[in-house]
């Protein structure tokens, strides 16, 4: 592996291994769920009655997971709108700001690790039935060429969504994690935003330090890397 430019490979890492899951707005579970049924009996895929259940599971997760994250840091994420005073005039908050509740020294509070926990669970449970139709449709593509624009159609409808579910599976154990002893914890806070009337909460972590990141993601994935840069020190 020869990684050139690398003097922007720390904050490159930490931007890619950053995610962020949307707890509020969870219509898309439902249409991936559908439409990976669908393909997937196409494909001729086995434990499709899984998708079901993790998709219905994972939904009622998320729900729980903003519900709590409101009990739990509700007043800090409300403050920014209610500094406006009384609910007639909440209307005046700027919709675009967005409200942030950090978590202390990374550590998630226990009222929050059960719905993570599912979520994470749940998002995987799909992420396999994916991967599985997913390996179907490239198979088919390879063997019916003639079929390969219908193929990939497919295989695109689910593309567009599942890297929502990815997000949330990521962001989940990225939560869940405990800090390794002696690295820094990654960092976790929660943000609140206002889409028109509707409001949006997501989960947000992050690495703080690449050091380890890397070591687990791509070190350990290769023989050996050179790594150039005119400003590397």
């Amino acid at each position: 592996l020869v990684i050139d430019e690398a003097h922007h490979l720390p904050a490159t890492a930490l931007d890619r291994f950053a995610c962020e899951a949307d707890l509020s707005r969870l219509t898309w579970i439902g249409k991936l769920a559908s439409r990976a049924l669908r393909v997937g009996q196409l494909m001729q895929i086995d434990d499709l009655a899984d998708i079901a259940i993790h998709a219905s599971h994972l939904q009622t997760a998320l729900q729980d997971a903003a519900r709590l994250t409101m009990d739990v840091y509700g007043d800090i994420l409300r403050a920014p709108r209610q500094a406006y005073g009384a609910s007639s005039l909440a209307r005046f908050a700027p919709s675009s700001s967005t409200s942030r509740a950090r978590v202390p020294a990374g550590a998630l509070p226990a009222a929050l690790h059960e719905p993570f926990a599912q979520a994470a669970h749940h998002a995987n449970g799909l992420l396999v039935v994916l991967r599985s139709i997913s390996k179907a449709l490239r198979s088919a593509m390879r063997e019916r060429p003639d079929e390969a624009r219908r193929l990939s159609t497919l295989y695109a409808q689910l593309g567009v969504l599942a890297p929502r579910l990815e997000a949330v599976h990521a962001t989940a154990q990225l939560l869940l994690q405990d800090a390794v002893e002696g690295a820094p914890p990654a960092a976790k806070w929660f943000t609140l935003t206002m889409d028109g009337d509707f409001i949006v909460v997501k989960a947000h972590a992050s690495p703080i330090l690449p050091g380890n990141t890397l070591r687990n993601h791509l070190w350990s994935a290769v023989r050996g890397a050179v790594l150039t840069s005119a400003t590397l020190t």
